[in-house]
Protein backbone atom coordinates (compact mmCIF):
# COMPACT_ATOMS: atom_id res chain seq x y z
CA UNK A 1 0.00 0.00 0.00
CA UNK A 2 2.60 2.53 1.01
CA UNK A 3 4.54 1.44 -2.59
CA UNK A 4 1.09 2.52 -4.29
CA UNK A 5 1.01 5.74 -2.64
CA UNK A 6 4.77 6.82 -3.51
CA UNK A 7 3.93 6.07 -6.75
CA UNK A 8 0.39 8.13 -6.84
CA UNK A 9 2.60 10.65 -5.68
CA UNK A 10 5.08 10.43 -8.40
CA UNK A 11 2.29 10.13 -10.82
CA UNK A 12 0.46 13.36 -9.66
CA UNK A 13 3.51 15.01 -9.46
CA UNK A 14 4.22 14.37 -13.48
CA UNK A 15 0.79 15.08 -14.19
CA UNK A 16 1.10 18.17 -12.54
CA UNK A 17 3.91 19.05 -15.09
CA UNK A 18 2.21 18.02 -18.18
CA UNK A 19 -0.81 19.75 -17.25
CA UNK A 20 1.66 23.02 -17.25
CA UNK A 21 3.22 22.13 -19.97
CA UNK A 22 -0.63 22.04 -21.83
CA UNK A 23 -1.63 24.73 -20.18
CA UNK A 24 1.60 27.12 -21.03
CA UNK A 25 1.58 25.85 -25.14
CA UNK A 26 -2.26 26.28 -25.48
CA UNK A 27 -2.17 29.52 -24.10
CA UNK A 28 0.56 31.10 -26.12
CA UNK A 29 -0.96 29.28 -29.06
CA UNK A 30 -4.44 31.69 -27.98
CA UNK A 31 -2.93 34.71 -27.58
CA UNK A 32 -0.97 34.38 -31.41
CA UNK A 33 -4.24 33.17 -32.67
CA UNK A 34 -6.49 35.87 -31.58
CA UNK A 35 -3.91 38.59 -32.58
CA UNK A 36 -4.14 37.05 -36.19
CA UNK A 37 -7.76 36.98 -36.20
CA UNK A 38 -8.20 40.58 -35.12
CA UNK A 39 -5.31 41.62 -37.98
CA UNK A 40 -7.02 39.37 -40.76
CA UNK A 41 -10.75 40.00 -40.00
CA UNK A 42 -11.84 42.74 -42.18
CA UNK A 43 -9.18 41.77 -44.64
CA UNK A 44 -9.93 38.19 -45.28
CA UNK A 45 -8.19 35.82 -47.35
CA UNK A 46 -7.89 35.53 -51.41
CA UNK A 47 -9.44 31.84 -51.60
CA UNK A 48 -11.19 30.78 -54.97
CA UNK A 49 -14.94 30.43 -55.26
CA UNK A 50 -16.78 27.83 -52.54
CA UNK A 51 -17.60 24.60 -53.39
CA UNK A 52 -21.09 22.81 -52.38
CA UNK A 53 -24.30 23.82 -52.56
CA UNK A 54 -25.04 26.59 -49.95
CA UNK A 55 -21.84 28.58 -49.44
CA UNK A 56 -22.05 30.42 -52.85
CA UNK A 57 -25.91 31.33 -52.03
CA UNK A 58 -24.33 32.48 -49.04
CA UNK A 59 -22.09 34.85 -49.86
CA UNK A 60 -24.68 36.28 -52.60
CA UNK A 61 -26.62 37.53 -49.42
CA UNK A 62 -23.36 38.85 -47.36
CA UNK A 63 -22.03 40.52 -50.91
CA UNK A 64 -18.80 42.52 -50.22
CA UNK A 65 -19.73 42.37 -46.02
CA UNK A 66 -17.87 38.87 -45.96
CA UNK A 67 -17.18 39.57 -42.47
CA UNK A 68 -20.54 38.74 -41.53
CA UNK A 69 -19.45 35.26 -42.69
CA UNK A 70 -16.61 35.34 -40.60
CA UNK A 71 -18.17 36.25 -37.60
CA UNK A 72 -21.06 33.74 -38.07
CA UNK A 73 -18.51 30.83 -38.77
CA UNK A 74 -16.36 31.79 -35.71
CA UNK A 75 -19.79 31.68 -33.67
CA UNK A 76 -20.58 28.22 -34.83
CA UNK A 77 -17.26 27.38 -33.84
CA UNK A 78 -16.95 28.26 -30.51
CA UNK A 79 -20.48 26.82 -29.62
CA UNK A 80 -19.37 23.57 -31.95
CA UNK A 81 -15.91 23.31 -29.56
CA UNK A 82 -17.25 24.40 -26.15
CA UNK A 83 -19.89 21.61 -26.40
CA UNK A 84 -17.42 19.15 -27.55
CA UNK A 85 -14.55 20.08 -24.59
CA UNK A 86 -17.59 20.44 -21.64
CA UNK A 87 -16.99 17.18 -20.51
CA UNK A 88 -13.72 16.65 -20.55
CA UNK A 89 -11.96 19.64 -18.90
CA UNK A 90 -11.91 20.52 -14.99
CA UNK A 91 -15.33 22.72 -14.17
CA UNK A 92 -15.41 26.37 -14.12
CA UNK A 93 -16.41 29.20 -16.94
CA UNK A 94 -12.82 30.00 -16.79
CA UNK A 95 -11.62 26.04 -18.09
CA UNK A 96 -14.47 26.24 -20.28
CA UNK A 97 -13.48 29.05 -22.48
CA UNK A 98 -9.92 28.71 -22.40
CA UNK A 99 -10.07 25.29 -23.84
CA UNK A 100 -13.10 26.54 -26.48
CA UNK A 101 -10.42 29.22 -27.49
CA UNK A 102 -7.28 27.12 -27.70
CA UNK A 103 -9.09 24.65 -29.88
CA UNK A 104 -10.60 27.84 -31.45
CA UNK A 105 -7.07 29.37 -32.13
CA UNK A 106 -5.44 26.29 -33.93
CA UNK A 107 -3.59 27.95 -37.15
CA UNK A 108 -5.44 25.67 -39.55
CA UNK A 109 -8.98 25.74 -37.66
CA UNK A 110 -8.59 29.41 -37.53
CA UNK A 111 -7.64 29.93 -41.29
CA UNK A 112 -10.12 27.89 -42.36
CA UNK A 113 -13.02 29.45 -39.87
CA UNK A 114 -11.58 33.28 -41.37
CA UNK A 115 -12.14 32.19 -45.04
CA UNK A 116 -15.30 32.40 -46.71
CA UNK A 117 -15.28 28.47 -47.54
CA UNK A 118 -17.03 25.70 -46.22
CA UNK A 119 -14.62 24.15 -44.43
CA UNK A 120 -15.09 25.83 -40.96
CA UNK A 121 -18.54 25.11 -40.85
CA UNK A 122 -18.03 21.32 -42.32
CA UNK A 123 -15.37 21.19 -39.15
CA UNK A 124 -17.91 22.34 -36.36
CA UNK A 125 -20.87 20.53 -37.38
CA UNK A 126 -18.79 17.32 -37.83
CA UNK A 127 -18.31 17.88 -33.84
CA UNK A 128 -21.86 18.69 -32.79
CA UNK A 129 -22.40 15.64 -34.64
CA UNK A 130 -19.83 13.49 -32.91
CA UNK A 131 -21.52 15.51 -29.67
CA UNK A 132 -24.80 14.36 -30.11
CA UNK A 133 -23.35 10.57 -31.21
CA UNK A 134 -21.48 10.65 -27.27
CA UNK A 135 -25.29 11.34 -25.25
CA UNK A 136 -26.35 8.03 -27.02
CA UNK A 137 -23.71 6.48 -25.43
CA UNK A 138 -24.06 8.29 -22.19
CA UNK A 139 -27.56 7.11 -22.37
CA UNK A 140 -29.56 10.29 -23.85
CA UNK A 141 -32.75 9.25 -25.99
CA UNK A 142 -31.79 7.30 -28.47
CA UNK A 143 -34.65 9.24 -31.51
CA UNK A 144 -33.80 12.50 -29.91
CA UNK A 145 -30.04 13.03 -30.20
CA UNK A 146 -30.33 10.61 -33.65
CA UNK A 147 -32.38 13.63 -35.07
CA UNK A 148 -30.26 16.05 -33.86
CA UNK A 149 -27.01 14.16 -35.26
CA UNK A 150 -29.20 13.25 -38.34
CA UNK A 151 -29.80 17.35 -39.39
CA UNK A 152 -26.03 18.00 -38.86
CA UNK A 153 -25.69 15.43 -41.37
CA UNK A 154 -28.13 17.11 -43.46
CA UNK A 155 -26.68 20.49 -43.40
CA UNK A 156 -22.88 18.80 -43.75
CA UNK A 157 -23.85 17.22 -46.83
CA UNK A 158 -25.73 20.54 -48.28
CA UNK A 159 -22.15 22.20 -47.31
CA UNK A 160 -19.81 19.86 -48.69
CA UNK A 161 -21.60 16.89 -50.64
CA UNK A 162 -18.57 14.24 -49.98
CA UNK A 163 -19.87 14.98 -46.77
CA UNK A 164 -23.40 13.25 -47.39
CA UNK A 165 -21.28 10.05 -47.19
CA UNK A 166 -19.10 10.82 -44.05
CA UNK A 167 -21.67 12.01 -41.99
CA UNK A 168 -23.26 9.11 -42.17
CA UNK A 169 -20.10 7.29 -40.38
CA UNK A 170 -20.56 8.44 -36.87
CA UNK A 171 -24.42 8.09 -36.52
CA UNK A 172 -24.52 4.73 -38.21
CA UNK A 173 -21.50 3.38 -36.11
CA UNK A 174 -22.70 4.70 -32.86
CA UNK A 175 -26.21 2.71 -33.45
CA UNK A 176 -24.29 -0.19 -34.21
CA UNK A 177 -22.79 -0.30 -31.10
CA UNK A 178 -26.02 0.70 -29.13
CA UNK A 179 -28.26 -2.42 -30.86
CA UNK A 180 -25.48 -3.79 -28.48
CA UNK A 181 -25.30 -1.92 -25.27
CA UNK A 182 -29.34 -1.38 -25.17
CA UNK A 183 -31.28 -4.69 -26.10
CA UNK A 184 -34.32 -3.39 -24.24
CA UNK A 185 -34.92 -0.51 -25.87
CA UNK A 186 -35.74 -2.33 -29.34
CA UNK A 187 -38.57 0.12 -29.99
CA UNK A 188 -36.10 2.99 -30.11
CA UNK A 189 -33.67 1.65 -31.73
CA UNK A 190 -35.89 0.74 -35.02
CA UNK A 191 -37.26 4.67 -34.77
CA UNK A 192 -33.71 5.99 -34.38
CA UNK A 193 -32.71 3.62 -37.41
CA UNK A 194 -35.34 4.11 -39.21
CA UNK A 195 -34.50 8.22 -39.29
CA UNK A 196 -30.54 7.30 -40.99
CA UNK A 197 -32.35 5.34 -43.54
CA UNK A 198 -35.09 7.80 -44.32
CA UNK A 199 -32.19 10.85 -44.60
CA UNK A 200 -29.97 7.98 -46.69
CA UNK A 201 -32.89 7.82 -49.36
CA UNK A 202 -33.46 11.17 -49.50
CA UNK A 203 -29.47 12.30 -49.70
CA UNK A 204 -29.17 9.75 -52.70
CA UNK A 205 -32.25 11.25 -53.88
CA UNK A 206 -31.45 14.46 -54.27
CA UNK A 207 -27.30 13.05 -55.52
CA UNK A 208 -29.14 11.91 -58.26
CA UNK A 209 -31.47 14.95 -59.16
CA UNK A 210 -28.52 17.37 -58.65
CA UNK A 211 -25.59 17.63 -61.05
CA UNK A 212 -22.35 18.01 -59.59
CA UNK A 213 -21.39 21.79 -58.18
CA UNK A 214 -18.56 21.82 -60.54
CA UNK A 215 -20.01 20.39 -63.29
CA UNK A 216 -18.22 16.85 -62.61
CA UNK A 217 -18.56 12.99 -61.34
CA UNK A 218 -14.95 11.31 -60.29
CA UNK A 219 -15.65 8.14 -60.83
CA UNK A 220 -13.36 5.65 -58.85
CA UNK A 221 -11.69 4.08 -61.64
CA UNK A 222 -10.95 7.87 -62.63
CA UNK A 223 -9.47 8.52 -58.72
CA UNK A 224 -7.24 5.71 -59.26
CA UNK A 225 -5.82 6.69 -62.36
CA UNK A 226 -5.37 10.21 -60.72
CA UNK A 227 -3.84 8.56 -57.18
CA UNK A 228 -1.39 6.02 -59.26
CA UNK A 229 -0.24 7.93 -61.91
CA UNK A 230 -0.46 11.71 -62.10
CA UNK A 231 2.96 12.08 -60.36
CA UNK A 232 4.74 10.13 -63.45
CA UNK A 233 2.02 11.02 -66.44
CA UNK A 234 4.33 12.20 -68.58
CA UNK A 235 7.20 9.97 -68.79
CA UNK A 236 4.65 6.69 -68.55
CA UNK A 237 2.70 8.08 -71.43
CA UNK A 238 5.47 7.05 -73.51
CA UNK A 239 5.27 3.26 -72.54
CA UNK A 240 1.55 3.26 -72.46
CA UNK A 241 -1.08 0.79 -74.05
CA UNK A 242 -1.63 1.61 -77.75
CA UNK A 243 -5.23 2.23 -77.44
CA UNK A 244 -4.44 4.52 -73.92
CA UNK A 245 -2.28 6.59 -75.85
CA UNK A 246 -4.22 6.93 -78.63
CA UNK A 247 -7.25 7.73 -76.35
CA UNK A 248 -5.13 10.38 -74.08
CA UNK A 249 -4.06 12.52 -77.19
CA UNK A 250 -2.05 15.08 -76.74
CA UNK A 251 -3.95 16.34 -73.30
CA UNK A 252 -0.96 14.04 -71.14
CA UNK A 253 1.45 17.08 -71.31
CA UNK A 254 -0.97 19.51 -70.30
CA UNK A 255 -2.67 16.89 -67.72
CA UNK A 256 0.46 16.44 -66.50
CA UNK A 257 1.12 19.88 -64.74
CA UNK A 258 -1.44 19.98 -61.94
CA UNK A 259 -3.89 16.85 -60.36
CA UNK A 260 -6.75 18.86 -61.17
CA UNK A 261 -6.25 19.21 -64.91
CA UNK A 262 -6.46 15.11 -64.79
CA UNK A 263 -9.80 15.97 -64.08
CA UNK A 264 -10.15 18.96 -66.47
CA UNK A 265 -8.34 17.95 -69.67
CA UNK A 266 -7.73 14.23 -69.63
CA UNK A 267 -10.22 12.28 -68.32
CA UNK A 268 -12.59 14.40 -70.56
CA UNK A 269 -10.53 13.71 -74.03
CA UNK A 270 -10.49 9.83 -72.99
CA UNK A 271 -14.11 9.60 -72.36
CA UNK A 272 -14.35 11.36 -75.60
CA UNK A 273 -12.46 9.08 -77.37
CA UNK A 274 -13.50 5.78 -75.64
CA UNK A 275 -16.81 6.10 -74.35
CA UNK A 276 -17.94 3.26 -72.40
CA UNK A 277 -14.78 1.53 -72.71
CA UNK A 278 -12.79 4.83 -70.44
CA UNK A 279 -12.96 3.45 -66.92
CA UNK A 280 -11.16 0.16 -68.34
CA UNK A 281 -8.70 2.60 -69.90
CA UNK A 282 -8.62 4.28 -66.14
CA UNK A 283 -7.93 0.78 -65.10
CA UNK A 284 -4.66 0.57 -66.85
CA UNK A 285 -3.33 4.05 -66.35
CA UNK A 286 -3.19 2.89 -62.61
CA UNK A 287 -2.05 -0.76 -63.29
CA UNK A 288 0.94 0.53 -65.20
CA UNK A 289 2.02 3.20 -62.52
CA UNK A 290 1.55 0.79 -59.99
CA UNK A 291 3.42 -1.93 -61.65
CA UNK A 292 6.73 0.47 -62.61
CA UNK A 293 6.31 2.53 -59.43
CA UNK A 294 5.35 0.56 -56.46
CA UNK A 295 7.32 2.09 -53.78
CA UNK A 296 6.86 5.59 -54.84
CA UNK A 297 3.17 5.70 -54.75
CA UNK A 298 2.93 3.76 -51.35
CA UNK A 299 5.82 6.31 -50.31
CA UNK A 300 3.33 9.28 -51.78
CA UNK A 301 0.38 7.99 -49.85
CA UNK A 302 1.37 7.95 -46.92
CA UNK A 303 2.45 11.25 -47.17
CA UNK A 304 -1.28 11.71 -47.67
CA UNK A 305 -2.41 10.12 -44.65
CA UNK A 306 0.30 11.80 -42.63
CA UNK A 307 -0.89 15.34 -43.98
CA UNK A 308 -4.82 14.61 -43.77
CA UNK A 309 -4.18 12.41 -40.27
CA UNK A 310 -2.19 15.04 -38.31
CA UNK A 311 -1.18 17.75 -40.80
CA UNK A 312 0.39 20.40 -38.13
CA UNK A 313 3.18 17.41 -37.87
CA UNK A 314 4.68 17.65 -41.52
CA UNK A 315 3.33 21.27 -42.78
CA UNK A 316 6.74 22.73 -41.93
CA UNK A 317 8.15 19.68 -44.10
CA UNK A 318 5.60 20.45 -46.59
CA UNK A 319 6.45 24.46 -46.97
CA UNK A 320 10.37 23.59 -47.41
CA UNK A 321 9.99 21.08 -50.17
CA UNK A 322 10.79 17.47 -48.26
CA UNK A 323 7.19 16.29 -48.28
CA UNK A 324 5.11 15.05 -51.60
CA UNK A 325 3.03 17.62 -53.53
CA UNK A 326 0.29 19.66 -51.92
CA UNK A 327 -1.87 22.38 -51.45
CA UNK A 328 -0.38 23.32 -48.17
CA UNK A 329 1.96 25.85 -49.93
CA UNK A 330 -1.11 27.83 -51.63
CA UNK A 331 -3.11 27.59 -48.54
CA UNK A 332 -0.19 29.15 -46.55
CA UNK A 333 0.60 31.46 -48.51
CA UNK A 334 -2.86 32.69 -48.77
CA UNK A 335 -2.83 32.88 -44.88
CA UNK A 336 0.89 34.30 -45.57
CA UNK A 337 -0.23 37.85 -47.36
CA UNK A 338 -2.13 39.96 -45.02
CA UNK A 339 0.16 39.54 -41.72
CA UNK A 340 3.33 37.91 -42.95
CA UNK A 341 5.58 38.28 -39.90
CA UNK A 342 2.86 37.37 -37.59
CA UNK A 343 1.96 34.08 -39.91
CA UNK A 344 5.47 33.04 -40.17
CA UNK A 345 5.74 33.01 -36.17
CA UNK A 346 2.11 31.97 -35.62
CA UNK A 347 2.06 28.62 -37.89
CA UNK A 348 5.50 28.10 -37.38
CA UNK A 349 4.46 27.73 -33.25
CA UNK A 350 1.64 26.42 -34.07
CA UNK A 351 3.12 23.36 -35.87
CA UNK A 352 6.03 22.85 -32.96
CA UNK A 353 3.35 22.92 -29.98
CA UNK A 354 1.56 20.07 -32.02
CA UNK A 355 4.13 18.20 -31.66
CA UNK A 356 5.16 19.37 -28.13
CA UNK A 357 1.30 18.45 -26.90
CA UNK A 358 1.62 15.09 -28.36
CA UNK A 359 4.43 14.67 -26.42
CA UNK A 360 2.54 16.38 -23.25
CA UNK A 361 -0.04 14.18 -23.50
CA UNK A 362 2.51 11.36 -23.51
CA UNK A 363 3.78 12.16 -20.08
CA UNK A 364 0.27 12.23 -19.08
CA UNK A 365 -0.06 8.66 -20.51
CA UNK A 366 3.70 7.42 -18.10
CA UNK A 367 1.51 8.95 -15.29
CA UNK A 368 -1.40 6.83 -15.61
CA UNK A 369 0.63 3.79 -16.05
CA UNK A 370 2.58 4.65 -13.00
CA UNK A 371 -0.56 5.31 -11.17
CA UNK A 372 -1.68 1.57 -11.67
CA UNK A 373 -3.28 1.99 -15.39
CA UNK A 374 -5.90 3.94 -17.21
CA UNK A 375 -9.56 2.92 -17.26
CA UNK A 376 -12.18 3.98 -19.16
CA UNK A 377 -15.98 3.64 -18.80
CA UNK A 378 -16.85 1.08 -21.93
CA UNK A 379 -18.99 4.31 -23.25
CA UNK A 380 -16.54 6.20 -23.33
CA UNK A 381 -14.07 3.59 -25.09
CA UNK A 382 -17.17 2.94 -27.61
CA UNK A 383 -17.04 6.32 -28.34
CA UNK A 384 -13.39 7.49 -28.33
CA UNK A 385 -13.58 4.14 -31.38
CA UNK A 386 -16.36 5.90 -33.46
CA UNK A 387 -14.04 9.04 -33.31
CA UNK A 388 -10.95 7.31 -34.55
CA UNK A 389 -12.72 5.64 -37.12
CA UNK A 390 -14.96 8.49 -38.51
CA UNK A 391 -11.04 9.98 -38.56
CA UNK A 392 -9.76 6.85 -40.33
CA UNK A 393 -12.64 7.47 -43.04
CA UNK A 394 -12.02 10.76 -43.65
CA UNK A 395 -8.05 9.91 -44.31
CA UNK A 396 -9.15 6.88 -46.45
CA UNK A 397 -11.31 8.55 -48.62
CA UNK A 398 -8.93 11.78 -48.99
CA UNK A 399 -5.93 10.12 -49.69
CA UNK A 400 -7.40 7.81 -52.14
CA UNK A 401 -9.01 10.94 -54.40
CA UNK A 402 -5.91 11.19 -56.33
CA UNK A 403 -2.70 12.37 -55.80
CA UNK A 404 -0.70 15.52 -55.20
CA UNK A 405 -4.41 16.73 -54.19
CA UNK A 406 -3.67 17.17 -50.05
CA UNK A 407 -5.12 19.69 -48.20
CA UNK A 408 -5.44 20.16 -44.94
CA UNK A 409 -9.00 22.24 -44.73
CA UNK A 410 -10.96 19.10 -45.68
CA UNK A 411 -9.88 17.70 -42.15
CA UNK A 412 -8.90 20.63 -39.87
CA UNK A 413 -11.77 18.37 -37.72
CA UNK A 414 -9.24 15.65 -37.22
CA UNK A 415 -6.51 18.09 -36.17
CA UNK A 416 -9.40 19.46 -33.68
CA UNK A 417 -9.89 15.75 -32.07
CA UNK A 418 -6.34 15.53 -31.56
CA UNK A 419 -6.41 18.70 -29.73
CA UNK A 420 -9.25 18.30 -27.86
CA UNK A 421 -7.68 14.57 -26.90
CA UNK A 422 -4.67 16.59 -25.88
CA UNK A 423 -7.13 19.13 -23.36
CA UNK A 424 -8.70 16.45 -22.23
CA UNK A 425 -5.93 15.74 -20.06
CA UNK A 426 -6.20 18.89 -17.83
CA UNK A 427 -9.18 17.44 -16.21
CA UNK A 428 -7.33 14.12 -14.90
CA UNK A 429 -5.64 13.62 -11.70
CA UNK A 430 -3.87 10.62 -9.83
CA UNK A 431 -4.29 11.40 -6.21
CA UNK A 432 -7.01 10.59 -3.58
CA UNK A 433 -9.28 8.69 -6.37
CA UNK A 434 -9.12 6.14 -8.97
CA UNK A 435 -7.29 6.64 -11.98
CA UNK A 436 -9.56 8.41 -14.40
CA UNK A 437 -9.20 9.41 -18.55
CA UNK A 438 -12.14 11.49 -20.04
CA UNK A 439 -13.14 11.06 -23.99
Amino acid sequence: MAGMGYMKRVADAICRIGKGILFIGFSVQTVLGTVWMCCNFMKGQAFGAPSGWLYPFLLWIVGDCVWVLYLVQLCLAYYAVRKFLAPLLPEGIFWENWGSLALLTLPMALQCHMAALPYSAVSSLFLLELCFCRKLFQGGNLVRETVAGAACWLALWALLPEYGMFGAVPLVLSLLVQCRMRPGEGRRLVAACLVVAALSGILGGLKGLLPAPDGRKVTWEQAMASRFAWPSLWNDSQKWPKELAEAAGNCVWDASYTPAHMEQILFPAIEEAAGENAGVLYGKMAQFAWQNHKIRVLKEIAWDVLGYGAAPAILQLQLIGRAYDSYSGRNYEIMFQNTPVLTKYYVSYGCWWFVAGLGAGALLGVAGLLAGGIRLHHGKMCFAGVCVACGGVLVLAYTMRGAGMMDYKCTVAIVELWAAWLLSGMGVSYVGKEVQDEV
